[in-house]
Order: C-alpha cells, then structure tokens, then sequence
C-alpha cells in the first residue's frame, strides 16, 4: 500500500523568514554535521522553508522509505514524505551529481581507449622516452592492467580539474539536504537527518521533538569534485572492476580467434 504525507505545509506571508522560537535561524552551515530528528511516525507539521538554504518555498522533493511494521514478514507498507527544496538549491544539486557520472564514465572509457593515448604521449615534449617508458611498463604487468591503473589516475586528475564555484553562506550543503536515515522494524520511530541546522531545529520543535547533533560526510566548503567523493577508495575500485570485467569480456569473445 501506498500514501503520501498528506500533512499541508504552513503558509508564510511572501518576503518573510521564520524567526523567534522554533524558527529556522540563519545558522552558518557547519561541514561535516548532520542534525537528527527523531519522530514517532510521521511528521506532523513540516515547515515551508528549504532544507538546505532555509529560504521560503513551496517546492518539494519526494522522499521515500520503506518501514518493517512487527510480525509482517511478506508484506512491507511504504510510505513518502515531501520535504521542501528551492529551485536553486535543486539545481546545484543536480550539478554535483552529473559531474560525478560524467568523471566516473571519463575515467572508465579513457582508460579502455588508453592506446588511442599513445599518439598523444609522442607529440608531447620528451614524448618518446615517455612511450617508450610506458611501453616497458606495460610488458611488465599483467594483461590489461596498465589500463586499470590510467583510469584510476584518470579519474583523479579530472577529480582535481573540475571545480565549483563557491556556496553561498546560508547553503548547507552542495549534495542532499536531508534524508531518512534509521527506521527500526520494531516500532513506528523514524529518523530524519538534515544539514541545515537551523531547519533541523525548527523542524524538531514543531513536531514536539528534539535535534541531536552528529557527524557525517558533508564537505560543503570542497570546491573540486574529488573532495565531493566520500568514498574515493570504493569509487577506484569500481573503476577497477569494470575495466577488469570489461577486459575478460573482450578477451573471451576474442579468444578463439587468438592464435
């Protein structure tokens, strides 16, 4: 079965920000914080301010959890919340994550077509004693492997490469604002975490609540892409093992016409 929050978000009169008690302050972003509201089931009031600017807007953004409801193995109720989100904040949102695929891809198909590279290698300054050194390293590893090694390096250099433009003060993040983070399958209690601390804290109070603070991987003041890789090592290694699969796919199609 499924439902929406079916809870109206409160209107604020146009120009204003919430203020006094329970309001969503102008905190200044912390990196590497999350704020964590703890309810019991939904949340009854949600405030019409963005999760992670704190400015007023009616645009929302769908999030979705899956709670286990006691003693129901075979059927799970789902259930989704809206949570407010500006345009601006959306987009630079969405700015980080093609960024992210299209380094990620770079790096795989440059490291595959790494012959293509060679050319390039000649024409630069020194650029024969260069290929003649790649040459050597490649006879000297295993089949394929000096291509896992360029895309990882790839990747690494186009992480450094492709920057942003600073957030302004009053963001709290350049990737997700909030996000349900713990639903125990023994009870109704949700989790919500946000990186806005002043949201978290009006949000908290509407619901009769409390904001905890805890740490978590927000470097929100990075400026190129490989500080916006919280798991840089598992990133490679997925560059790896497709290039490794990719290989013994080729290598299988090819192998009865080698030799």
């Amino acid at each position: 079965m499924e439902r929406e929050n079916a809870n109206p978000m409160p209107q604020t009169p146009a120009g204003q920000t919430p203020t006094g008690q329970g309001g969503a302050p102008a905190a200044r972003r912390v990196p590497n914080r999350r704020w964590v509201v703890e309810l019991e089931g939904l949340p009854q009031v949600i405030p019409p301010y963005c999760t992670c600017c704190g400015l007023p807007t009616q645009e929302t953004e769908l999030l979705e959890y899956q709670p286990d409801q006691k003693g129901e193995k075979k059927e799970r109720r789902y259930e989704k919340i809206r949570l407010p989100l500006c345009p601006q904040c959306a987009a630079h949102r969405k700015k980080l994550r093609r960024a992210r695929k299209w380094c990620f891809w770079g790096a795989l198909l440059l490291g595959l077509f790494s012959p293509m590279l060679d050319y390039l290698i000649i024409l630069m300054p020194g650029g024969w004693g260069m290929y003649n050194a790649w040459l050597d390293f490649k006879e000297a590893v295993f089949f394929g492997f000096d291509q896992m090694i360029l895309g990882v390096l790839i990747y690494l250099l186009l992480g450094v490469l492709v920057r942003f433009a600073p957030l302004e003060p009053r963001h709290s993040t350049r990737g997700r604002s909030a996000w349900i983070s713990a639903q125990p399958a023994d009870s109704q209690k949700l989790e919500i975490s946000f990186t806005h601390p002043g949201y978290a804290r009006r949000f908290a109070w509407e619901n009769g609540a409390q904001a905890r603070e805890e740490g978590c991987c927000n470097p929100v003041e990075a400026r190129n892409l490989l500080g916006y890789t919280p798991r840089l090592g598992l990133t490679l290694f997925k560059i790896v093992a497709y290039m490794l699969l990719i290989a013994c796919v080729g290598l299988l199609v090819l192998w009865p016409f080698i030799g």
